[in-house]
């Protein structure tokens, strides 16, 4: 694709260059399928010519820049034109010096006016103007993405400059504060992008639920089964959700250890998108990150930063989870808190179509309260999450392939129980369901028996019961 470029550029007599992340990557040796090219001319013009001669399509990537993209069979090029009147002052508007350097279209040294290589060199992140998040608050995020991403550290000056324009995040587009967050958790490490977040002051502005929340000492004698308590005394929810999110990275990078009876088809599900550009481990990140708000909360700030509505969905499941454990201040089976079938097809259906995802973000947060360090771990506690965690996605497993239908229809039990259609008629097919599929029946009698039971049960509360 760049020679076409340069061919291109060539037979118009004109000039073009390979800028930003393009240069950036090519010196660090990360290999990328896409170009960002910016041209003395028109863009418009050569982006048309390009997709011509590669019989490519092409689109207006942005009007406000004068920028558009030509698709390649494995990347894209995007062309735009310079800005400021030169190459020097177009590379003066860009965010950091990695990002301001050049080099020609057709090969040639690389026009370096800020540093950028010598910072490249040094790891450092330097800005190259003052009003780097005056003119865009978004950067604040990527000098975070790029230090936990590529391994920069903040050059003399940038941190305490990020620290002071923190709060002007608030002003950029969310979808793209979303794209910022979902490109820094997809490479992993989420527990130390949050508190890089936290310690730079973005994460205030981003999450205030959850920087200004704080969880509560839980009841006296709450905990059940002999499972310990999840929480010895009040503090930062910032605190348990790193803590929660390093060990949701711990299961991800080895899910053959954690459930080896299901290691393929997880990882065949974790290789796909969740919604859109979400890929699943980033949905369960971000599961992890709200999962202590209450559900209504966590669905809230879903919204507020444009997630996808089904991820949305997953991440209110997951809080869900988190405020029904919470009700018994426990882990989510104790280590000696064996449970029942029932309780097994309870949580898939609560769970569904999310199941495996709540299961493992379940199983961090219970082996992050199993630890009050990396190194001093209840084994005992340890093991019992794991164990209830791997009888959840064995369940759910077996489920995927199939679920036989209950011996008795509907229509059996209006005919057979005197019921007509309604409310009531659902409640009793769901709890024949749920009785079916844990084997607590095996046969119609059995069912109709338990439908009975459950029917005269609601009739005396004088109300719909629920699971």
């Amino acid at each position: 694709m760049l020679r076409v470029v340069a061919e291109t550029l060539q037979h118009r007599g004109t000039q073009g260059w390979l800028v930003g992340g393009t240069v950036r990557d090519r010196e660090l040796g990360r290999f990328s399928p896409d170009l960002d090219v910016v041209v003395a001319d028109d863009p418009k013009l050569v982006a048309a010519q390009v997709a011509a001669r590669l019989q490519r399509p092409w689109f207006a990537l942005s009007k406000h820049f004068d920028a558009y993209r030509v698709l390649g069979e494995g990347g894209h090029i995007d062309i735009a034109a310079l800005r400021g009147g030169g190459l020097v002052a177009d590379l003066e508007l860009r965010d950091f010096t990695v990002n301001a350097m050049a080099v020609p279209v057709e090969g040639g040294e690389p026009v370096d006016p800020f540093g950028g290589m010598r910072h490249l060199r040094e790891r450092t992140l330097a800005a190259v103007s003052d009003s780097v998040f005056d003119d865009d608050p978004l950067r604040l995020m990527r000098a975070a993405r790029f230090c936990h991403v590529l391994g920069f550290r903040l050059g003399p000056g940038l941190d305490t400059l990020v620290r002071a324009k923190a709060g002007a995040l608030v002003r950029s587009a969310r979808e793209r504060v979303l794209t910022e967050m979902s490109l820094t958790l997809e490479v992993g490490r989420a527990a130390e992008a949050v508190g890089l977040w936290h310690e730079l002051g973005l994460l205030d502005p981003l999450l205030p639920e959850l920087t200004r929340g704080t969880i509560p000492v839980p009841a006296a004698g709450a905990s059940a089964a002999g499972a310990p308590a999840r929480h010895a005394r009040a503090h930062s929810m910032v605190e348990d959700t790193v803590a929660t999110l390093r060990q949701i990275d711990s299961v991800l990078a080895d899910i053959a250890t954690w459930f080896p009876a299901q290691a393929e088809v997880l990882s065949e599900r974790l290789s796909e998108h969740a919604d859109g550009a979400l890929s699943r481990p980033v949905a369960v990140r971000l599961a992890g990150l709200l999962r202590l708000l209450p559900p209504e909360r966590s669905e809230a700030v879903c919204r507020r930063l444009r997630l996808p509505n089904s991820v949305a969905g997953f991440v209110r499941r997951a809080a869900e989870e988190r405020a029904r454990e919470w009700e018994t201040a426990t882990l989510r089976f104790g280590a000696a808190d064996v449970p029942s079938e029932r309780e097994v097809v309870s949580f898939l259906w609560r769970s569904a179509p999310w199941e495996p995802e709540v299961i493992i973000v379940g199983l961090g947060a219970d082996l992050a309260a199993c630890s009050d360090s990396e190194a001093n771990q209840d084994r005992e506690a340890v093991e019992g999450a794991r164990a209830s965690a791997g009888r959840l996605m064995e369940r759910w497993a077996a489920r995927a392939s199939g679920i036989p239908r209950p011996p008795v229809s509907g229509d059996e039990l209006m005919s057979t129980l005197d019921l007509a259609p309604g409310p009531l008629l659902g409640q009793v097919a769901r709890e024949v369901q749920l009785a079916w599929e844990s084997a607590e029946v095996d046969s119609a009698e059995d069912a109709l028996a338990a439908a009975r039971v459950f029917l005269a049960e609601a009739r005396r509360a004088g109300a719909s019961p629920g699971l």
